[in-house]
């Protein structure tokens, strides 16, 4: 089975995400390699066309089609200092 990754941000106000995916190349891997997939709650950096940006893990989706398995990871805005805790550069 072959599994990809994509990223689809959700602005707060909203009550559901953008129909675009991340602009950087989408995640993809076969069996046995191991990619770890962020959980809900984990902040990722991603690129939505504007630059690496901080998001926080809002929902994860797991579609499958043949011998494909597309995992939709739904990311939000995450506050400065939750953001400085969590890492400091």
């Amino acid at each position: 089975m072959k599994y990809k990754v994509e990223f689809q941000f959700k602005p707060k106000s909203d009550k559901r995400p953008v129909d675009a995916v991340q602009e950087s190349p989408r995640i993809e891997f076969e069996v046995g390699q191991f990619i770890p997939i962020p959980d809900v709650g984990d902040t990722v950096n991603v690129d939505f066309g504007d630059g690496l940006n901080f998001y926080k893990v809002e929902t994860r989706h797991f579609s499958y089609v043949s011998d494909l398995c597309v995992v939709t990871i739904v990311v939000t805005g995450v506050a400065t200092d939750e953001m400085a805790a969590r890492l400091k550069e």
